[in-house]
Order: C-alpha cells, then structure tokens, then sequence
C-alpha cells in the first residue's frame, strides 16, 4: 500500500514494560519512512532514548512532575500522593501533551498511546486528530473489560464476577485477580471509543498463543515486536556465557525489571531449585538477592546478577525452563525462545495471572498451586488482596516436570512458531497506515457482547436461575421417588 510520509505522535507513561512495545512499534513505522515522536514524561527521555535503536525517532519529554517508576510504584510518584498512578499520570500529563501537540510544525495525523496512558486519548480528542490505542494485553484482557465478548463459561463468569464484585464495600480477597473494575471500564472507553469518539484502532500485543476468535475490524493482533536475540549476543557477557556452556541443565530465573517480589517468594524458589540437579541464573536486584538463604550462594550453582541479557541467555540451549512472574514481555521472550515456563504470579493486580492461564493452555507451563490460606488469614486480607505463596517443594516438582515430560518442550516450540508468525512490523505498519488514509469502522458503545458488565450480569443471572429450577426440579423427583419407594415397601 503506497502511503505518503505521516506524521505520528506515541505516548506512554513512564513506565518500562508499557513503554518497551511501544517504543519497537515507533521503530518500525520510522523505517517505513514515517516522521514519528515518542512522548513521555521528561525523566524517561533518557531511558526511551537508549531503548530505540532507530536515530529517526525523536523522543520528547513532558514536564508533567511524573517521575519514573520505582519499585513500589507503578509510575514513581510521591508519597503523600493518595490517586491510583493510572489516574495521577492522566491528570499531569494531559496538559502537557496538548500543549505539545500545538505546537508542532506539522499537526499529527495520528496518535498513538499505550492502553493505561488515557493522556493520549483525551489529547487526540481536544486537538482533533485521529487515536489510536496500543494495548500491552492478551486478548482475554479485552475480553475482561468487555470489548470483546466472553468466548468461554469461565469468561463469562469471570466478567460477572467483576460487574458484581466492583462495589468498594467489597472484601479485596473476594474480588477477582486483575485490574480494578475502573481501570478495566476506561480500557473499553479507549477501545470503544465512546469518549466522544477519541478512539478508532486498536493494536493488541497478542502473539498467537491464544484460542483463535472471531474479531472487530477495528482491532488488529500485531504480535509483541521483535525477534528473538541470539546465543552470539553472550559474547559481550563473558562470565555468563562460561556459566551456561559448563552447566547442561539450567534453570532461568526472572521476576521483571521493576517489579519487587515478596521476600517469601525469593526464598520459596531458591529453596526449589538449590536441591536439583541443575544450574540456576538469576536476574535479581541487590536488595531482593539478599532474601536468597545461604544454602543457594554456597551451593555454587547458583548464577545471580542485578541485571542479565534476558533474551540472549533465553536463547541457549543449555536453559531449558524459565520461572517468571510472567509478565507480558517475559512470556513473549520465553515463548519466541522455546523455554517452557513454571509462571508465578504475585502481582494479581494486573495481567499475569491471565498470561500464566493461557501460557498452561497453550501447553507450555506447568503452575504451581499456592498454598492455602487459614481462614484468620483471609480476615487480614479484607482491605487487601496478599500476594500467593508457593511452597519450595512444589517449585521443584513443577521444573522436574518440564524437563521430564517432552510435551511441554513440544508446547514451547509450537509457542515459538505462533510468535514468529505474528508479523508485528508489516501487520502493524500496514494498520496505522490504512486508518490514517481511510479510517475505520468502530464497534458501538455497547456491542451486547456478554463479556460487558451488563451482559455478564444478565448471563449469571440465567446461570443461577437454571441452577435453582434444577435443584427444584431434583428435589421434586426426589420426594416422588421417595414416596414410590414407600408404596412399595407397603
């Protein structure tokens, strides 16, 4: 498709795993001779800067008073700040981003903004230009915020579990894992584009490991981004390179770049792994590496570093699974590397507990199960939701698993040829290119999909009538049947 030069705005909060996606997609529309600017918060700058690998996109900063993301936070922010950082970064950067965007020699023909960055949404509609929304979600995310329709029982109920557990009076152990129903409800808005028509595509970072559905024109799956890196990359990595040659087993372990896992967690998993038979590297920050119990240092077959080449060591042969939080980035360099995964999600509050399901589904995960909790515990959990505990033994036995059982290194490779078919470069160019020149045709503000909070509630609510005609109708058949066998005892 032939396409004059655009000139496109991408905007993301300052934050690494929703600024990563993003800043490879601004690559590609670069290379295919489009003017592009990347837009963040101005301490990002830095960090978006040495993530882009293409000198044609400008990265401009926002004096927004956003601050990047620190390990308690999903965007860094003061303390005495009470707002959800989702909401707080719409409020700050929205101003600046209009500003911006005014004042540019040449008006945008489009923006594009990462789905929790709804700055982006409500500049394109205040400036008047075209929007589109980049979400960094498996497809059943959508499917939870209602934009797409429940495909299966369990998301239909999943759904109405959100619609009728949204109320704040609600326990937060009782509520579901994932976003706050109200983060999920401005998603739809993004996608729908009900806030005055703000939005008009969307580009999903799904990379076919999920069931294949039925979509809307407006959406399109462009994959996660990038091909996988190579063994070759470890030469700049001596010391870990000579780790993975000398050890025939290794165990990959990582929990995100930002994200802080619970001390209990650290210990469970090296006390999993320091009692098998095979080698362990680990990405794990300094102050998270000092929960590892001595037992694992000493072993001497533990590797552990603040920061590794992920997808470098990824591609070794000698890796042959990986536990992870699962993150979305993580389970793409897993899956595009073949590496079966044991996932441990502990952040419930966004969407690794989703991937982990459908990483299991798509036959390449073996989860633990976390222990139970006592019933004195769930009371503390009344204002929030703890994060799960693993027991050590169960670690093992997952990892033992996977490198026992060849179905699951079967399901990695398959993982691996859905995630480089995805395309993500051409797809997504071709997308921003044909809304740009022709539009496109959006879903209504209420598609009557049963995955909408209205919907699910209307289909639990059929759930539970057939439920209670059933019991009725057997407790009649019950009692006749009781009452023929007293006759005939007579």
């Amino acid at each position: 498709m032939a396409c004059p030069p655009l000139s496109l705005v991408l905007c993301c909060v300052p934050c690494y795993g929703h600024a990563k996606p993003l800043v490879l997609l601004a690559e590609h529309l670069a290379e295919a001779g489009h003017e592009v600017t990347f837009v963040t918060s101005q301490p990002m700058v830095a960090r978006i800067q040495g993530m882009c690998r293409d000198p044609r996109v400008a990265v401009l900063g926002l004096q927004d008073e956003l601050v990047p993301e620190s390990d308690h936070f999903l965007l860094g922010m003061q303390p005495h700040v009470k707002k959800h950082p989702v909401w707080y970064a719409e409020e700050k950067m929205t101003p600046s981003l209009v500003t911006l965007i005014k004042g540019m020699p040449r008006p945008p023909d489009m923006m594009i903004s990462d789905h929790l960055t709804w700055a982006g949404a409500n500049a394109a509609r205040i400036v008047g230009v075209k929007h589109a929304c980049h979400v960094a979600w498996p497809l059943f995310m959508l499917e939870q915020c209602g934009f797409l329709p429940a495909r299966s029982l369990s998301g239909v109920l999943g759904a109405a579990a959100r619609a009728l557990r949204s109320s704040r009076l609600a326990p937060a152990f009782l509520k579901p894992p994932g976003p706050p129903r109200a983060m999920l409800d401005r998603v739809r808005q993004q996608c729908l584009g009900v806030e005055e028509g703000s939005a008009g595509l969307v580009l999903v970072n799904s990379f076919g490991i999920e069931p294949p559905r039925a979509l809307p024109p407006c959406l399109k799956v462009i994959g996660r981004g990038h091909l996988p890196e190579t063994v070759e990359a470890l030469e700049e990595h001596p010391e870990l390179k000579t780790f993975l040659d000398s050890n025939d087993a290794v165990v990959y372990v990582t929990f995100g770049s930002r994200v802080t896992p619970p001390p209990s967690l650290v210990r469970a998993v090296a006390e999993g792994l320091v009692t098998g038979g095979w080698a362990v590297v680990w990405s794990l920050k300094e102050a998270d590496a000092s929960h590892l119990p001595p037992a694992a240092l000493a072993s001497g077959r533990f590797f552990v570093r603040p920061w590794l080449p992920q997808g470098a060591a990824l591609a070794h042969p000698h890796v042959k699974v990986a536990v992870t939080h699962c993150g979305m980035g993580g389970l793409y360099e897993c899956a595009v590397n073949a590496v079966p995964i044991v996932p441990l999600p502990f952040s419930l509050s966004a969407d690794q507990p989703v991937n982990a399901a459908i990483a299991e589904a798509a036959g390449f995960a073996v989860r633990p199960r976390p222990l139970s909790r006592k019933a004195t515990d769930l009371l503390k959990f009344w204002k929030r939701r703890g994060d799960p505990e693993y027991a050590p033994a169960a670690i093992h036995d997952a990892v033992l698993k996977i490198l026992r059982d060849p179905s699951l290194a079967e399901g990695a490779r398959r993982a691996k040829r859905a995630a480089l078919a995805a395309g993500y470069g051409r797809v997504a160019v071709d997308a921003v290119e044909s809304t740009c020149l022709y539009g496109t045709d959006n879903l209504p503000a209420e598609n009557g999909g049963i995955g909408n909070a209205a919907g699910a509630t209307q289909t639990l609510r059929r759930i539970v009538g057939g439920v209670v005609v059933g019991a009725v109708l057997s407790g009649l058949l019950a009692v006749k049947l009781s009452h023929g066998g007293s006759r005939r005892t007579r």
